[in-house]
């Protein structure tokens, strides 16, 4: 099922509007979502289930997808904030292990 034509842009206004990306959604699933969508006529049982499967499997990529960013921020921050501590001890020298406890304790507190 392919819209064209001025269907293919409601199509594309539709999915704007919901939030949804086209990228994400298989193939099988991106035709369930415009059939029940668009389709005029009643969806039958057997739609109705394959399409709550297809928003579950989703659901799931989704919340997958969620936790790895949350991974990969937590990464980045600890990055970020090794290269921030290397940068005050090589502008102002000192104790690398002091600046590393200070650093974690203002981390710590920011939670």
């Amino acid at each position: 099922l392919k819209p064209t034509g001025s269907r293919q842009h409601e199509v594309q206004e539709r999915i704007g509007s919901q939030g949804w990306r086209c990228s994400c959604l298989a193939t099988r699933t991106w035709s369930s979502v415009v059939r029940a969508l668009f389709s005029h006529q009643s969806m039958d049982e057997s739609d109705a289930t394959q399409l709550r499967a297809d928003v579950q499997s989703l659901q799931k990529d989704v919340a997958s997808k969620a936790a790895t960013i949350r991974h990969l921020q937590n990464a980045l921050d600890a990055k970020s904030m090794t290269i921030g501590i290397l940068s005050k001890h090589n502008r102002e020298g000192g104790d690398i292990e002091e600046r590393i406890d200070v650093a974690v304790e203002e981390a710590t507190e920011k939670l």
